[in-house]
């Protein structure tokens, strides 16, 4: 019920904030996208360095 609830308060919200002006957008939109920045960061690190062969395995040999 809290996941319904959410989506019908997040949908139009998602809607509304790219496609329209309001005060304080630009600042709204520098933190969402602050926010996400470091998990798009990471996963993109991890692939680079899977590809590389230098992720852990395990048991890891020390």
């Amino acid at each position: 019920m809290a996941t319904l609830v959410m989506l019908v308060c997040a949908l139009p919200a998602a809607y509304y904030t790219p496609r329209n002006r309001f005060r304080g957008r630009n600042a709204f939109l520098l933190l969402i996208t602050q926010r996400f920045a470091p998990t798009a960061l990471v996963i993109g690190i991890y692939r680079e360095m899977g590809a590389l062969d230098l992720t852990p395995s395990w048991p890891s040999s020390w």
